[in-house]
């Protein structure tokens, strides 16, 4: 197979997997904010931002174990539509990703090996 159209097929897929993985990562930022607002956590973007800035997901574990003292009052029908949609969105995103990933790597050890 030609290097060019090697080079292309892995730009492509690894494109895939990066923007699924930011789109990814906007979600679960947009239901952290739903949820701290809906708990009445003081500034909800602040643990938006805080849930995604995490390597490895220790973040996202501090605010699960944080919110527990604040009950889920103030969820309003609106937002339990928009946490679906966003929750169903993110598991697209992250089929997404992993395939994307998957194949990159394939193709690297097809393509290199």
């Amino acid at each position: 197979m030609n290097e060019t159209i090697k080079i292309f097929i892995i730009v492509i897929v690894a494109t895939i997997a990066l923007a699924s993985g930011s789109l990814l990562a906007y979600f679960i930022y947009k239901m952290t904010i739903i949820d701290a607002k809906a708990r009445g956590l003081k500034h909800p973007k602040f643990w938006g931002i805080f849930n995604i800035a995490g390597n490895n997901s220790s973040n996202i574990i501090l605010y699960l174990i944080g919110r527990r003292k604040f009950p889920k009052d103030k969820l309003t029908s609106y937002d339990q539509l928009l946490m679906k949609q966003y929750k169903r969105e993110a598991s697209i995103s992250l089929i997404c990703h992993l395939c994307g990933t998957i194949i990159l790597l394939i193709c690297i050890v097809y393509f290199y090996a």
